[in-house]
Formats: C-alpha cells, sequence, structure tokens
C-alpha cells in the first residue's frame, strides 16, 4: 500500500512539473505581424540581414530566443505589392527560393545542409518543411504564407520527434486578418496612391550588425530601444534621396516620413516609411539607411534609438530634394 502511495505521489509531482513546463511557455503575438507561436522564453527581436538573392540582401525582423541549446525563430518577410519589382516576395515559389538562396549563401561554405521535403497542408494551409544543418547541429524549418506576410519559422538544434521541437512549431499560427489593399503604380491614379501609405519593401545592404543565421544568442534580452522624436537634427549625416523617376513623370511631391531605428554606434538597422506618396517612399527608405547619428548613452550605457526622418520632395529640386 505505502509503495502504491508513493508512486502515485511520483506521478502527481511529475505532472505537476509537467503542467508548469507548459504553463512556462509564454505566447508571442506582435501586433504588427499576423502570427502567434509560443516559445520557451521571453523571446527578443532584431534585425538581420538576409541574401536573399545575388544581388538583393533583406533586412528583416526576428523574432528569437535560445533555451537548453536550442534556438528558436521566426522570421517575418512583407509581401511585395508594387509593379515592377522582383518576384521573390510576390509568390510562395518565389519565397522559399529566396530563403534557400539565403540559407545556403549562410552556410554552405561551413559544410551544412538545406533539404526541402514534401508540402502538405494543415488546416487549409500550405507550409513547405525543410530539414537543416548548421555546424553540425540539426534543425528543421517551415515556410509559411499569411495575407500580407511570408514567415520561415525555424528550430536549430534539434528537430522532429523533439517534444521542444513539435510543440514550437504545433502553437505557430497565422492570425485571421482582413488583408490591406494592394498597390498601383499607375499615375492615372493619383488619388488612391497618394491615400497608400504602406511602406516598400526594403531592399537594402546596410552594415549587418549579426550574422543571418544564428545557433546560439544567450544573454540577456537587450533593452529596447528610445523614442527620440523628429532625428533630422541629430544627423550628423543625412544623404538626400534620388527623386525617383517614375514618381517624376507622375509629378508625385511631397514629403515622406520613414521610421527609423539606429543602433548603440548611430548605425540605422531598420527604416520604414509611414507616411508620403508610395512612389517616393522607397528612395526615401534606401537614404534613411545611410544617415549616421552620434552615439546616445543612457546611464552610461549606449542605447538604440528610435523616431522618424522626414525627406521633402520638390518637383522643381529634382536632382536633390531639400530637408524639411
Amino acid at each position: 500500500m505505502r509503495k502504491t502511495l508513493i508512486i502515485s505521489l511520483l506521478l502527481l509531482a511529475a505532472v505537476s512539473v509537467s503542467a508548469q513546463q507548459q504553463a512556462a511557455w509564454p505566447e508571442v503575438a506582435p501586433p504588427e505581424e499576423e502570427f502567434t507561436v509560443r516559445m520557451p522564453a521571453s523571446e527578443r527581436e532584431v534585425s538581420r540581414v538576409l541574401p536573399f538573392a545575388d544581388e538583393l540582401k533583406l533586412v528583416r525582423p526576428v523574432y528569437e530566443v535560445s533555451y537548453d541549446g536550442l534556438h528558436f525563430m521566426v522570421v517575418s518577410f512583407d509581401k511585395w505589392k508594387q509593379k515592377g519589382q522582383p518576384e521573390l516576395l510576390k509568390t510562395f515559389d518565389g519565397f522559399s527560393e529566396g530563403f534557400e538562396h539565403s540559407v545556403r549563401q549562410s552556410w554552405e561554405r561551413d559544410g551544412n545542409t538545406l533539404e526541402r521535403e514534401e508540402d502538405f497542408t494543415l488546416k487549409g494551409m500550405k507550409i513547405r518543411p525543410y530539414q537543416v544543418r548548421m555546424s553540425g547541429k540539426k534543425g528543421v524549418a517551415r515556410l509559411y504564407e499569411a495575407p500580407q506576410h511570408f514567415y520561415a519559422v525555424v528550430v536549430l538544434g534539434a528537430t522532429y520527434g523533439d517534444a521542444r521541437v513539435d510543440r514550437f512549431l504545433k502553437s505557430f499560427k497565422v492570425k485571421t486578418v482582413e488583408p490591406m489593399p494592394e498597390r498601383t503604380d499607375d499615375p492615372d491614379d493619383l488619388t488612391a496612391l497618394m491615400n497608400m501609405v504602406s511602406p516598400s519593401p526594403v531592399v537594402q545592404t546596410p552594415q549587418p550588425t549579426d550574422e543571418p543565421w544564428p545557433i546560439d544568442r544567450p544573454g540577456r534580452r537587450p533593452r529596447a530601444p528610445i523614442s527620440g522624436g523628429v532625428l533630422n537634427g541629430r544627423a550628423i549625416s543625412k544623404p538626400e534621396p534620388p527623386y525617383p523617376a517614375i514618381a517624376r513623370a507622375a509629378r508625385a511631391s511631397g514629403i515622406v516620413t520613414v521610421q527609423i531605428t539606429f543602433d548603440e554606434e548611430g548605425k540605422v538597422i531598420s527604416a520604414n516609411a509611414v507616411g508620403g506618396h508610395p512612389l517616393l517612399q522607397q528612395a526615401a527608405v534606401q537614404a534613411a539607411y545611410k544617415a549616421r547619428f552620434a552615439p546616445v548613452r543612457l546611464s552610461g550605457q549606449p542605447v538604440k534609438v528610435s523616431g522618424l526622418l522626414t525627406y521633402n520632395f520638390v518637383l522643381s529640386t529634382l536632382s536633390s530634394p531639400p530637408d524639411s
């Protein structure tokens, strides 16, 4: 009887520990994204430079955490809507091609591999799975499509059959959202163009501050950027954007506002247009990545700073629009 009681208590303790472990995985649901997922610890958001084609590098947000020898990541990619842009982020197959290029470009020189498996459908959603190996460690990846984004969901350090991997992948869900209207570059529809403020995708080669596909990033979560308001006056270098030919032909002009974050060294690590004519936004974003700022310290510690840059495009000065 006593032996049975001890076994029962041990089983209850195991169930309790299991329940605590289940509850310990917080949900990640960034408001600007279309997914939710559970990670084994509080995630951090970083920007990584990913080589998506031979002449194309993208700066993309990555939600990641290192835990118990594993690295969990969700990488977000905006869908491209504008005419005349490359096809890589317009279709699921194009996104898959860019993802494979990015991984192989980063890994193959070290003898790592990427193996695509057969697509499958889960709850009506097409999923493209991969087996990966990096620095001798196995991993898995899955690609998903949402109305406005593509997502790469990656685990490095273990593969299918590991309870942590399976739980992470099963927890990933795409939110149900209403898709935003697609853009048009038709200059005859200038009213519609002026009303659209969704930023163009970032197609740049900034100074990378981190490796594209890490295995482990231990350490505490970095301090969130502080708000710096309008940053035009703080820039120590702020190159002006050229006037896009298509915008000139459409007689598009005015102020474009770009939301940026610069790092502890004063380098811009993210830039997204949040206002202004769509035909002028990409030129402004590209110029914003070239801006430089004096490093900012808070309580003696260097910090990232977020804020706004504005660019005033004036039709009478086509080659070099003045500052606002």
